[in-house]
């Protein structure tokens, strides 16, 4: 929900979008969804010469195919961004139960605890309550597990 109320803050603001086949798109950031969806109005492409086809095109809907949105950098506070970010990440970590309490780490195998892991467990300390690294371990813990 971060970057959906980033992107709403944006309404209104001239952006460039480069789509995966690298098209790029300039235009005003109409509407965005919580999908990340994009709507563009007012659009010209960066490289009308190779997509020609693209000129008589005014407004767009963009979805499933971005790689990269382009913001004005006068519009954009990243220190709020931030700061927004590990808000949303230190309340997500009372979403997630303290681990277990594990032996300490043994050849692979069973009781094997990955290095990954393991931070996780000094961050949460001897009290089991998580602190904010939590939350940013957790995706690569699961993809960690062997």
């Amino acid at each position: 929900m971060l970057f959906y109320s980033f992107f709403k803050s944006l309404v209104g603001k001239d952006v460039v979008v480069e789509l995966k086949n690298d098209l790029s798109i300039c235009g005003t950031l109409h509407s965005v969804d919580q999908y990340l969806n994009i709507k563009l109005t007012d659009i010209s492409v960066t490289d009308p010469e190779k997509y020609p086809h693209m000129l008589s095109v005014k407004n767009c809907f963009i979805r499933l195919v971005v790689r990269y949105v382009q913001l004005p950098a006068d519009e954009v506070d990243t220190q709020l961004l931030q700061d927004a970010a590990r808000k949303e990440a230190c309340s997500r970590s009372s979403d997630f139960p303290p681990p277990a309490q594990h032996a300490p780490p043994r050849c692979r195998g069973a009781g094997w605890t990955s290095p990954a892991r393991q931070l996780l467990l000094l961050d949460h300390g001897a009290t089991g309550a998580p602190g904010c690294l939590g939350p940013w371990l957790l995706p690569l813990l699961a993809g960690s597990r062997s």
